[in-house]
């Protein structure tokens, strides 16, 4: 990375130029998706600039009827950085 990366954009998390390499992994669980009711799990752990990342990420399809998709996703992030820790969390409806 060639400059200062502002991570929140807020000033709190600064990462300082340099060579980063981000490596880790995911595992996702999805469900069928001719099902009525279903959904995708995944998890995913992985190096984040100067320390680490791991997000949780849930989302359940709902088919009620034809016509009718409704499908809430729920994102939660963890982030333990050498310059402090922060967490993130989203709540959405996704329209398919």
């Amino acid at each position: 990375m060639d400059f200062t990366f502002n991570i929140l954009r807020d000033g709190t998390f600064l990462i300082p130029k340099g060579t980063y390499k981000n490596r880790g992994y995911s595992v996702e669980a999805p469900s069928a998706p001719y099902r009525k009711i279903g959904g995708t799990t995944t998890l995913t752990n992985i190096e984040f600039w100067t320390g680490r990342q791991v997000q949780l990420d849930a989302d359940v399809f709902i088919r009620s009827f034809t016509g009718l998709d409704m499908t809430p996703a729920y994102n939660y992030s963890s982030v333990n950085l050498e310059q402090g820790n922060f967490k993130l969390t989203k709540l959405e409806l996704i329209k398919p």
